[in-house]
């Protein structure tokens, strides 16, 4: 963008989610073909997948309960909260929706 004639560049900083919400998210989930996987909190804040036997991904913070992966940004996880618990995870992706319900 110009301003001023001179160029700005505006970097978007990833929301802060606190640790109590992130703790909320925690928990073993279930795909529709019943493959369990783990949603953890690690000690360096941050909120992983853990599938067995693949390296563990990093949720990035994008937009309220909605996260990302590094290596894959148009793969957005949103995270369905109702009452005040966890129901879900969705996945969105270029080949759909997906629901992993919470166990």
């Amino acid at each position: 963008m110009s301003l001023d004639e001179a160029a700005v560049a505006f970097t978007r900083r990833p929301e802060v989610v606190n640790s109590a919400l992130l703790r909320q998210l925690a928990g073993t989930y279930e795909t529709a073909t019943s493959l369990k996987f783990q949603v953890v909190v690690k000690q360096d804040g941050g909120l992983y997948l853990v599938f067995s036997g693949r390296p563990e991904q990093q949720l990035l913070p994008y937009k309220g309960l909605k996260f990302r992966i590094k290596e894959f940004p148009d793969v957005v996880f949103e995270f369905i909260v109702e009452n005040g618990q966890t129901k879900a995870l969705k996945q969105r992706d270029p080949s759909g929706e997906f629901i992993f319900t919470r166990k």
